[in-house]
């Protein structure tokens, strides 16, 4: 059974990185390249291998694994390193936002390789939330999921890249 990102439900209050996951999402909906908008994942493990995976959020235990799907694109984000403190009210929060996609599939009237263009698109909406030290990889955007690493995941017509970005967060707890 596939499941989607409609399995996970919003978080009434998010905090923290996952406060930013979910307002990047409602920006990168509007761009409508993605089906599969996915919160901050985690990394699962099965049989000394690992793949990315997200909490359901419905007071289960329940995580769901996120896998390409050849017929539609997904994205989730993750948290790329320690939160940072600036003082004690604000923090500098390092998380990265990783796009797959069957190029056929997002646009098939496009008869060439646009992830250039996406790659933008994703870069400005990141920019213009205040995402900072913002950089893209696209030679192994999928690395630390062993599961997707080395795989045809990132082979044409498939497309996967991911944008790395600080955004800084006033804690008000």
């Amino acid at each position: 059974m596939t499941q989607s990102s409609n399995d996970i439900i919003q978080n009434s209050s998010p905090l923290l990185y996952d406060k930013i996951a979910q307002e990047l999402n409602d920006e990168m909906n509007c761009l409508g390249y993605i089906d599969d908008l996915y919160p901050v994942c985690s990394i699962g493990e099965e049989e000394d291998q690992t793949y990315p995976e997200v909490y359901q959020n419905d007071g289960t235990k329940v995580n769901l694994r996120v896998m390409p799907d050849s017929t539609k694109s997904l994205s989730f984000f993750i948290v790329e390193g320690d939160l940072q403190e600036i003082d004690e009210d604000d923090l500098i929060i390092p998380m990265a936002y990783v796009v797959w996609m069957n190029l056929t599939k997002v646009d098939p009237a496009r008869k060439y390789d646009y992830t250039e263009e996406v790659i933008r698109k994703v870069y400005n909406v990141i920019k213009d939330y205040g995402g900072y030290d913002i950089s893209v990889n696209i030679n192994s955007p999928l690395e630390g999921f062993t599961m997707l690493e080395g795989n045809t995941v990132n082979m044409r017509p498939y497309s996967a890249f991911k944008v790395s970005f600080n955004k800084n967060m006033r804690v008000c707890l």
